[in-house]
C-alpha cells in the first residue's frame, strides 16, 4: 500500500503475472462484447483480422477524443463491474488515489482463421515499446509509467508475447515491423526472442520499455479469437490515472 508506481514497475521481471477474472467472468465479458460486434472497429492494415473496441491513443490520434467521449459511455455502461475490479486491484498497491481518465481501458480483437495462420500476417504485428504518455499532455511531471493486458479469450494453441530483455539489437533498426528488416536483423532479432504465453482471466504488467509483439503460440481454429483487455498507467504528484 505505500508503493508507488516507479516502485511497483521494479518488481516486474520482466512482466508480472496476476490472476484477474474467473473462466465464468471471462465468458461474461466476451458475450457482452461480441453482442457489441456492429460497434468494433477494423484496425487491420488488410482485411479484418484486427478489430478493437474504444478509443486507442496510438491509433486514434486527432480522433481520441471525440472516440474516448463515444466509447466511454457504452463501456461503462456494459462492463461496469470489470472495471470496479480493475480500480480495486490498483488502487489497493497504492497510497495515491488511482483513477480513470481519458479511453477507459478497451478491447483488443484477433479474429479469422485463414488470416492470423497466414505467414504474411503473423509478421504484420509489430514489435514495439509502450509510449502512449508522451502523446498527452498531463500538466505535470510523469514519474512512472506501465501497460498491462488482460487475457480474455485465448484459442485452443495458445497466444502472448513475444518479449526482448536485450534492446542493443534494436539500435539501428529503422521499422517496426519484421517482415521489412533485412535478413541479418531478423536472424538476431527471432534467436533473440522469448515466448511468453498468457493464461485465461490474468493480467499481465509491464514497464512499457519491453520490447514485444503480439503472437499465437500455433494454428487459430476456425471461429477462435484472442481477446484482451488494454490498459496503461501514469503517476504523477498527486494520483495514477488508468487509459488507454
Amino acid at each position: 500500500m505505500e508503493q508507488n508506481l516507479k516502485q511497483y514497475v521494479g518488481k516486474f521481471n520482466p512482466i508480472l503475472e496476476t490472476k484477474m477474472f474467473s473462466k465464468e467472468e471471462c465468458e461474461e465479458i466476451v458475450n457482452k462484447l461480441v453482442e457489441k460486434q456492429d460497434k468494433w472497429e477494423n484496425r487491420s492494415p488488410s482485411s479484418n483480422f484486427f478489430m478493437s473496441y474504444g478509443a486507442l491513443t496510438y491509433l486514434d490520434k486527432t480522433e481520441y477524443a471525440k472516440k474516448a467521449n463515444y466509447f466511454n459511455k457504452m463501456m461503462v455502461k456494459d462492463f461496469d463491474w470489470m472495471y470496479r475490479k480493475i480500480w480495486d486491484y490498483y488502487q489497493m498497491k497504492f497510497h495515491k488515489p488511482v483513477v480513470f481518465q481519458l479511453a477507459l481501458p478497451g478491447f483488443h480483437i484477433f479474429q479469422t482463421a485463414e488470416q492470423l495462420n497466414h505467414e504474411y500476417i503473423r509478421n504484420l504485428a509489430s514489435i514495439h515499446l509502450d509510449r502512449p504518455h508522451i502523446s498527452h499532455d498531463w500538466g505535470e511531471e510523469v514519474l512512472a509509467v506501465s501497460s498491462f493486458t488482460i487475457a480474455i479469450d485465448l484459442p485452443k494453441c495458445g497466444a502472448g508475447l513475444n518479449i526482448w530483455e536485450n534492446d542493443d539489437i534494436f539500435n539501428g533498426v529503422d521499422t517496426v515491423f519484421f517482415h521489412q528488416m533485412n535478413k541479418k536483423t531478423q536472424l538476431a532479432i527471432t534467436k533473440n526472442s522469448e515466448y511468453f504465453p498468457y493464461k485465461l482471466g490474468y493480467i499481465y504488467e509491464q514497464g512499457g520499455m519491453l520490447r514485444h509483439q503480439i503472437t499465437c503460440n500455433g494454428d487459430v481454429m476456425e471461429g477462435e479469437r484472442r481477446v484482451t483487455v488494454q490498459g496503461h498507467l501514469v503517476e504523477t504528484n498527486k494520483e495514477i490515472i488508468i487509459y488507454v
